[in-house]
């Protein structure tokens, strides 16, 4: 293949364009905006900003956790707001103090819903502020960040390859202290330990264990879980490549198949059943966030593309398959041992390609969705050799 330096123009002016006028709209949309005076000033209170996906979210759980109590035990409240896919997660916990499910489009396109947002937050006397994501988020995290009213703001300062540095050069203005992350290590995990330690939580290893807030159902029901979506079609493996993967599994094993993903995986899931000689357990679209967990909790084995859910299979100490394209690779898998003390850790298996960390810009599909070649070059032969040692072995 040959690098298009035009494709990489052309895909970078797609990807971009849409941030930078959402960005614009919400600049100009905070000049409007003017912070209340706290309501209740006899308690103080931390605030932890996190927007983003399921994914990173599973990986900082625990990370969150063990910052609420610190600062509980110092006599804070904690309030939490966060990406409203996976709240349910973290009211289970039942750690933070306060929770305020976030919107994230609404929050940028309906000026009322985010006023509100706002002044929900701006009610407490926010002392602290920690904005813990890496790949900051002007238009959201940021933004929140910026319009609370509290002395001490932590966070990242923005990766170097983010996206437009006079967004970068704003917001960074915004926090009282920017942590310089050491870029030779790639890994997520060790973005949660330099947080961790800039706030007096040293740590060597980290896990993301979440299994005390789940118990297994009784009996044994010996069924496997296909994760056939992503949050990018570009991330996907073809549906007749997931058939393939499940027939051979389940004529070694005897398994029964369970088909999981969100309501916009319905489609994928039914051309891969429409595919198979017999009848998969098609929950796609039916579970809530616990449901899901509780399904992945009582598997013998979970099966999927990058996406938050692997990783809550690994939080939930599962045997796992990622299908990992080469966008984020090592950032967020494969896990590295050196810093994880998970029991059981996610089986990745890629093609190698010298374009790795395109951060899914493409330069080799000329539409958005096109399936990107660091997947479509795995077969099912490929996948199924590396899967095999995950398999029980039959007599």
């Amino acid at each position: 293949m040959k690098k298009s330096f035009l494709k990489k123009f052309i895909n970078n002016l797609r990807e971009d364009l849409p941030i930078q006028i959402v960005n614009l709209f919400v600049f100009i949309q905070d000049l409007f905006y003017k912070t209340p005076p706290a309501q209740n000033k006899s308690e103080k209170y931390i605030l932890i900003i996190r927007t983003d996906l399921l994914g990173d979210f599973i990986i900082w759980l625990r990370a969150l956790i063990l910052i609420a109590k610190k600062y509980q035990k110092e006599n804070y409240k904690v309030v939490l707001i966060g990406n409203e896919i996976w709240f349910p997660l973290a009211d289970k916990t039942k750690v933070f103090d306060i929770l305020i499910p976030l919107n994230r489009k609404k929050y940028f396109k309906d000026f009322t819903y985010r006023k509100n947002i706002l002044n929900e937050i701006n009610k407490f006397s926010i002392e602290f502020v920690f904005q813990t994501a890496y790949s900051r988020d002007f238009a959201v995290a940021d933004s929140i960040a910026k319009n609370v009213n509290a002395k001490n703001k932590i966070a990242f300062i923005r990766k170097p390859e983010a996206e437009f540095s006079l967004w970068n050069f704003i917001s960074n203005g915004w926090y009282s202290k920017l942590l310089t992350p050491n870029t030779h290590n790639q890994f997520e995990i060790y973005r949660v330990k330099e947080f961790l330690n800039e706030i007096n939580i040293p740590i060597e290893k980290y896990s993301t264990d979440l299994t005390e807030y789940f118990k297994p159902p009784p009996g044994e029901k010996n069924y496997f879980v296909i994760l056939p979506g992503a949050n990018a079609a570009r991330r996907c493996l073809e549906p007749e490549k997931f058939a393939e993967i499940i027939t051979n599994i389940k004529n070694k094993t005897g398994w029964d198949c369970y088909l999981c993903g969100s309501k916009s995986e319905i489609s994928l899931g039914n051309q891969i059943q429409s595919k198979l000689g017999f009848e998969s357990n098609n929950l796609i679209g039916k579970t809530s966030l616990i449901e899901l967990g509780d399904v992945l909790i009582n598997s013998e084995l979970v099966i999927g593309n990058e996406t938050g859910t692997l990783h809550y299979a690994t939080a939930l100490n599962k045997n796992s398959l990622c299908i990992l394209g080469g966008g984020h690779f090592g950032r967020f898998m494969p896990y590295e041992k050196s810093v994880t003390e998970n029991s059981i850790l996610p089986t990745v298996v890629f093609k190698k390609m010298e374009c790795f960390n395109c951060h899914w810009r493409c330069i080799y599909t000329d539409k958005k969705n096109s399936i990107a070649p660091c997947i479509s070059q795995l077969t099912s032969e490929n996948i199924l050799k590396v899967l095999s040692p995950l398999l029980p072995v039959m007599s």
